[in-house]
């Protein structure tokens, strides 16, 4: 907020986010409450836009967490890291967007918040069957690389912080969607 608020100059560059974006953004929000054709396009972005949003945030964190341990880290162990991340996501957007077989109008898609169907994207199941198992293994992989990699350089202690991150990662998002 301190970056976009504060100057003047800073107001003028970030317009377009801090003023434009926020107005569509409630206007859509009014719409919404009006159509719920529209209401559904909300609620399937805020539900697909708001784990990645978590999910780049626990990276940050994480990362942040090693270098006040005293980790470098940077090249394999980050990338891997950060694949374990993204690959969370990954999952999680194959299930919310799965296509639902049964589904031929906005009244009979399932629920999401507030009563309000999702609309999915449709990714046929078949594919997504051989898909999930996939980023599952990908995303089991590349937590086990970078933490092998961390705990040769590290002590579990130092480790904790980053630890408890990968862990709330995994409870929130590949745990009740692996489920």
């Amino acid at each position: 907020l301190l970056r976009v608020y504060a100057r003047a100059r800073d107001r003028r560059s970030y317009a377009l986010f801090s003023i434009w974006a926020t107005a569509a953004v409630a206007a859509w929000f009014v719409a919404s409450t009006f159509s719920p054709g529209v209401g559904a396009l909300l609620v399937t972005l805020y539900l697909t836009w708001s784990p990645w949003h978590y999910t780049g945030q626990n990276y940050g964190i994480a990362v942040m967490f090693l270098r006040r341990a005293g980790l470098a880290i940077d090249g394999p162990e980050k990338r891997w890291l950060y694949a374990s991340y993204v690959l969370s996501y990954v999952f999680v957007f194959l299930m919310l967007h799965q296509a639902q077989p049964a589904a031929q109008s906005a009244a009979e898609l399932p629920a999401g918040i507030y009563g309000l169907p999702v609309r999915p994207l449709g990714i046929p199941a078949a594919l997504n069957a051989w898909l999930q198992p996939l980023v599952l293994l990908a995303y089991l992989a590349a937590l086990a690389r970078s933490w092998a990699g961390l705990l040769r350089r590290a002590t579990l202690a130092s480790l904790a912080p980053a630890a408890c991150l990968a862990l709330t990662q995994a409870l929130w998002f590949v745990v009740p969607s692996a489920v």
